[in-house]
């Protein structure tokens, strides 16, 4: 019991704040509702039927999958928990794991550096167990890869003790999981807190740069298919948009600290003054405490490094070294500054278990000047909020924090009690959580979906919410739109009806989708979309001739004339550029716009084309062309999709700037298209090569 109290007590904590969880409610906010949920639903049932999810088919006229990272294709926690619970439930308990997770790996490390049981506690709870990382189940992936941050912590602190291959090889581990938790953000500054520690070791250097080679490897099967989506996705030379859209205010600062110090927040959920990109800030009144006293301890300079840059950098607009620093690589490669609050708040929760011990021996040798300080700054600070600088949220929480400040003076001598003063805390804090749902009423079917059987690919915008051209999500309604977002088919939920559309959500819109639908009626003819689903103040689709009511009293289904069938043979083909292309898409074209090859010009036939999926990621298409031609298979254009007429490769087209189309002769033809990207079998190689010598090293070690 001595040695196992610190666990006992994080599994007390982890029940108390996860308590909804165990009695079937869940978090289902926004990114969690409109991709979580359906992307879990397509990757596990693709892994069950034996394929490998590389292609989303349903969204945007298909795009790629296992490349947006965040979907965590190859990462195990994300299929087990979504294959034992499902999509709704599964990704709920994969974030109390990575929770548990988390603080095992930070608590491990605070041990490397020294902290005995009780300060190991202090150092490790206050990230993975505080209201912070509990309500980041809304940002999935990054809580994923944040859980890591302790084990590499642990891993580059190994390293720089004891440099060798085994030591590497767990450093590389812990980098490569982090990455294929699907942010690269987190990743980051992991891989920047791995590099401040091993600086300090000139014998590690070397060792660790094989690490992070390794980590590469280990990570390349979706990193490269990220980059190849990355630059096929933005149009070349697009200017970033939105790289300071979300700052951290200097007001949501204070609220790391001080419960809800920065209400009332300024401005709405888009391009407000204070960002709402992460629920709460809040670390712990006691844990901010002490990592201000833990800022002086030599040891923990490596993570005093890591908070000073992510507090920079998170801060975004609201500071002028951050913006210039943003701006600067790698670092303007993303978007969304508050995304580095997060570790910020891991190095202060470090450096609490540093500033526990501090007091603690402080104390004991009759020094009571450092509790005494924390109590006087925490009553000064109180005080001072009464004239007037501070919002109504910080004036309300500065007693709480004021409490957390005595408690420490009278726990100052005793390591137990402070470890129980923070468990307290995070259990006890009263701050506003998001709403827990129903995780059996998320799963509920959709009404619309017997409406819009057979109806082929449709156009789903309900709850619009972006500028995207058909982006939609399930957050300006009244009432309860997350409960009714599959109902509803908000976002990507029509992806569990099993319904194909040329909306989407998530990573950026493609820009030649996009330049596509801006042309208007002649992308949905070519889409193949003839059936809208719109509400009902919404106005009509161009060129609907008819309407019918649903079960859902604001939406409407408007019909429009028949649209082009999803194959489609012409032997009209004309050469042109992305311009060209977009440009006849004004209206329903009458010929076939391809970016290769010799343009033909012959006498207009009927040759019906027969197009069916074999998987995600094949299609075969049949036709017996009455003269030579183009087969166009109105689906997404991208790198990767190869494609077969006769069992003999040939070349693919793109067509109208936007969808796939391939030459052929006069006669009957059977058209193959798989989608086999190159980056992604290089990305496999090398995965598969660094996670063999990972194994390797462990066993020979073990031998």
């Amino acid at each position: 019991m001595k040695t196992r109290w610190p666990f006992l007590l994080a599994g007390l904590v982890l029940v108390v704040v996860f308590r909804e969880l165990f009695l079937g409610s869940v978090q289902a906010g926004r990114d969690l509702s409109a991709h979580v949920f359906p992307e879990t639903y397509f990757l596990v049932s693709q892994w069950t039927h034996g394929h490998v999810p590389l292609w989303l088919p349903n969204a945007r006229l298909g795009q790629p999958f296992a490349a947006l990272l965040y979907t965590q294709v190859f990462y195990v926690p994300r299929l087990i928990t979504g294959a034992l619970f499902g999509q709704v439930l599964g990704p709920n308990v994969m974030h109390l794991f990575h929770a548990a997770w988390g603080f095992l790996g930070l608590w491990l490390a605070a041990r490397r550096f020294g902290l005995l049981r009780a300060g190991a506690f202090v150092a490790a709870a206050p990230f993975a167990l505080s209201p912070f990382f509990t309500e980041f189940a809304q940002n999935l992936s990054f809580a994923s890869s944040a859980a890591w941050a302790g084990w590499t912590l642990w891993a580059a602190e190994g390293l720089r003790r004891a440099p060798g291959l085994r030591a590497t090889a767990w450093l590389a581990g812990a980098l490569g999981f982090a990455f294929h938790a699907g942010s690269p953000e987190m990743w980051l500054w992991q891989a920047l807190l791995a590099v401040f520690v091993l600086v300090r070791s000139r014998r590690s250097l070397g060792w660790g740069a094989l690490a992070f080679l390794w980590a590469g490897a280990l990570s390349a099967v979706v990193a490269l298919p990220a980059f190849e989506l990355t630059r096929e996705w933005t149009k070349a030379g697009a200017p970033t948009t939105g790289a300071t859209e979300w700052s951290v205010s200097w007001a949501q600062l204070l609220s790391m600290g001080v419960p809800g110090a920065d209400l009332p927040r300024v401005g709405g959920y888009w391009g407000a003054d204070d960002q709402h990109f992460i629920f709460t800030l809040f670390l712990g009144s006691t844990a901010v405490l002490l990592a201000l006293l833990g800022v002086t301890v030599r040891r923990a300079r490596p993570v005093l490094a890591l908070t000073v840059l992510c507090l920079v950098l998170c801060l975004g607009k609201h500071f002028g070294l951050s913006e210039l620093l943003l701006k600067a690589p790698p670092f303007r490669l993303f978007r969304y500054p508050a995304k580095y609050a997060v570790g910020m708040l891991f190095g202060l929760s470090v450096l609490a278990g540093f500033g526990a011990r501090r007091l603690v021996a402080l104390s004991r040798r009759g020094k009571p000047e450092a509790a005494v300080a924390m109590l006087g700054l925490a009553i000064g600070i109180a005080l001072s909020s009464r004239w007037g600088w501070a919002r109504d949220g910080f004036r309300s929480g500065a007693p709480w924090f004021v409490l957390a400040a005595v408690v420490l003076f009278l726990a100052r001598k005793h390591p137990r009690l402070i470890a129980f003063a923070v468990a307290a805390e995070l259990m006890l804090v009263p701050l506003e959580r998001w709403e827990r749902l129903p995780a059996s009423d998320l799963m509920r079917a959709s009404r619309l979906t017997p409406l819009l059987a057979g109806a082929g690919r449709l156009s789903i915008r309900v709850d619009l919410d972006d500028v995207d051209h058909e982006a939609c999500g399930p957050w300006d309604r009244e009432g309860d739109p997350l409960l009714e977002s599959r109902d509803r088919l908000s976002a990507l939920r029509f992806v569990e009806e099993g319904l194909h559309a040329v909306g989407g959500y998530g990573f950026r819109e493609p820009w030649r989708l996009k330049a596509a639908f801006a042309r208007g009626q002649g992308a949905f003819a070519v889409a193949g979309v003839s059936t809208f689903v719109r509400e009902t103040w919404a106005p009509a689709p161009p060129g609907a001739t008819s309407v019918t009511p649903s079960p859902l009293e604001d939406v409407w289904i408007w019909k429009t004339p028949p649209a082009f069938p999803r194959g489609l043979f012409s032997t009209r083909v004309r050469v042109g550029g992305d311009e060209e292309a977009f440009a006849a898409l004004e209206a329903p074209p009458r010929e076939v716009v391809v970016d290769q090859g010799e343009p033909s010009a012959g006498v207009p036939c009927d040759s019906p084309v027969i197009t069916k999926d074999l998987s995600a990621t094949a299609v075969e298409q049949r036709v017996d062309a009455c003269a030579a031609g183009a087969v166009v298979l109105a689906d997404a254009w991208y790198p990767g999709w190869n494609v077969e007429v006769d069992g003999r490769p040939a070349e693919a087209l793109r067509a109208w700037g936007f969808v796939r189309a391939v030459r052929v002769g006069a006669g009957a033809h059977t058209i193959r298209w798989r989608y086999q990207p190159t980056s992604f079998r290089l990305g496999a190689a090398a995965s598969l090569i660094a996670l063999l010598a990972l194994g390797w090293v462990s066993r020979r070690r073990a031998a």
